[in-house]
């Protein structure tokens, strides 16, 4: 008899042990709260959730815009007034769609002279004014931001608001500009990597101070009644794997791209602009680029003591291909000019080395304007083919026109030889 009621309390006690397990789980359950969140945006935790504009951020930390924001004519949308704030505009829109004119308002605002601010993942659209503003600001970055169609509520004052204006050691990545007065600018020290800015009213593209980085850009479309350019880069900086193309003007001389002293242009294509393709201070390097001139203004213009090497440069005016003073080198190019009063080569200075570059349909392919060069090397057809003053050195000028093989001709073999045909 206990053998058997042994055997039916087992059973039981198994039933007992997996309804206890079911209700403690039931417990665990009502304890992490509804399967079901209620609806509407669900934020990290610790991050300050932004619902309506004008917004002021007045203390660290990290904010988000939770939807679709519009703020009021001439209302500032953002003011960040701290450091250490990271704004995420979450993929939404920020926008004012009032255009009344002065005194116009900002989309974002740095105030003073805050450090590490991220501005990041959303658009701006439709303010009579800039986008995101923050000249003081500096180890800061903007990303990831759309920017379009902001005025200028004064209509011609300058400096005309920028759709990003940040301080020095600041990074700007990855945004898309078009249709606004200005593009991006940052102080000393600054990096803008893999940004386009469109159709700028004022001309003026991307601009920076000295010892920046631009790299992976384009600057399109600019058009001014003053003076304008799509890349501008201060002394000891870069511009690598960049285009600036169709900039234009009213009445000013727009630049494909300029920087200052000491600086690198490489990779990079400067065409159809109204004004110089490429123009450097001092010391500068431009190197594999593709550049053209418009018809009055050359297409490579660089200072004292630069290099210009393994470019092709067209120049579709009556204007020069390559204008270089003293001290330069002018190597491996490739040069064609279009117009009917262009030359392919100027050097106007002295102690210049000009080698290896092909030039064809120049009045005069290579000008040596100056004293105390030397001319290596070089193949010209068309025109006058070298135009050489008196007091430089030249490898020994071999006309090859229709000669068939060249190999008996005079002099061909010599290894410094310049040819024209």
């Amino acid at each position: 008899m206990l053998a058997r009621a042994a055997r039916i309390a087992r059973p039981r006690a198994r039933l007992l042990i997996v309804a206890a397990a079911v209700i403690a789980a039931g417990a665990a359950v009502s304890a992490l709260g509804p399967l079901n969140p209620p609806t509407g945006p669900v934020a990290e935790t610790g991050r300050t959730m932004i619902f309506d504009v004008p917004y002021t951020i007045s203390a660290p930390g990290s904010y988000i815009v939770v939807r679709n924001l519009t703020a009021p004519a001439n209302t500032r949308g953002i003011t960040i007034a701290a450091s250490n704030v990271t704004l995420d505009l979450g993929g939404f829109s920020l926008r004012n769609g009032n255009h009344v004119g002065p005194p116009g308002s900002d989309a974002i605002v740095v105030t003073g002279t805050q450090h590490h601010i991220v501005v990041m993942n959303g658009s701006i659209s439709d303010f009579d004014g800039g986008g995101v503003l923050g000249a003081g600001a500096s180890q800061s970055r903007v990303e990831h931001l759309t920017i379009s169609n902001l005025h200028d509520p004064t209509g011609s004052a300058f400096p005309r608001p920028r759709a990003v204006d940040l301080g020095s050691s600041c990074i700007v990545a990855d945004c898309a500009i078009s249709n606004c007065e200005a593009g991006i600018s940052t102080g000393v020290a600054g990096l803008v990597e893999g940004c386009t800015v469109a159709n700028t009213s004022s001309g003026l593209g991307i601009d920076t101070d000295t010892d920046s980085i631009v790299r992976h850009c384009t600057a399109s479309g600019g058009s001014s009644y003053g003076p304008s350019f799509g890349i501008s880069v201060g002394d000891r900086s870069s511009v690598l794997d960049c285009a600036a193309s169709n900039n234009h003007a009213g009445t000013g001389i727009p630049t494909g791209i300029r920087a200052g002293n000491r600086c690198t242009i490489a990779r990079c294509t400067a065409a159809d602009n109204m004004g110089p393709g490429i123009r450097t201070g001092a010391g500068c390097t431009v190197t594999g680029c593709t550049a053209t001139g418009d018809v009055h203004n050359e297409a490579v213009h660089v200072g004292d003591s630069s290099t210009v090497s393994g470019c092709t440069i067209t120049q579709v005016g009556d204007n020069d291909g390559v204008d270089a003073s003293n001290g330069c080198r002018v190597e491996g190019n490739t040069i064609n000019v279009g117009g009917s009063g262009g030359y392919g080569i100027v050097i106007s200075g002295t102690g210049c080395r000009v080698e290896g570059n092909t030039v064809s349909g120049a009045v005069t392919g290579i000008l040596i304007v100056g004293t105390g060069n030397i001319i290596l090397r070089n193949t010209v057809t068309g025109g006058t083919q070298y135009s050489i003053a008196a007091g430089n050195s030249f490898g020994p000028i071999v006309n090859v026109t229709g000669v068939g093989d060249i190999s008996g001709t005079p002099k061909a073999n010599h290894p410094w030889a310049n040819f024209q045909y």
